[in-house]
């Protein structure tokens, strides 16, 4: 592979993107593959070593929460085992908001 400046090496590939946002791969993934391979992205469950999470309103018990310094502790997880957390069910056209019954439409975590 060689860099080069030249932006217009890859027009093609904007020809083959939806051009508006649309509930499709396409925004990101040029149409016109034989095939794709879906990956889904990393996560991690976060926790506190030692209480629990404030609740998500509370801003003083926040402000108090990251004030103490309190450690929490952080573990990569699959889909499959955030969807067993959750009560949801994995498959393959499974999307993160819906795994994690949040509302959020970019992908939040329900309280």
């Amino acid at each position: 592979m060689e860099w080069t400046a030249d932006v217009a090496a890859g027009d093609w590939l904007r020809k083959r993107l939806d051009e508006h946002w649309a509930q499709t791969m396409h925004i990101v993934v040029p149409r016109g593959f034989e095939a794709y391979a879906r990956v889904f992205h990393p996560t991690v469950r976060e926790r506190p070593v030692s209480g629990t999470w404030p609740a998500e309103d509370d801003t003083r018990a926040w402000e108090a929460f990251f004030a103490a310094g309190t450690e929490v502790d952080a573990e990569q997880v699959t889909w499959q085992r955030t969807a067993d957390a959750f009560g949801t069910v994995m498959h393959p056209l499974a999307q993160w908001p819906r795994i994690v019954r949040s509302d959020d439409p970019h992908g939040g975590c329900a309280p």
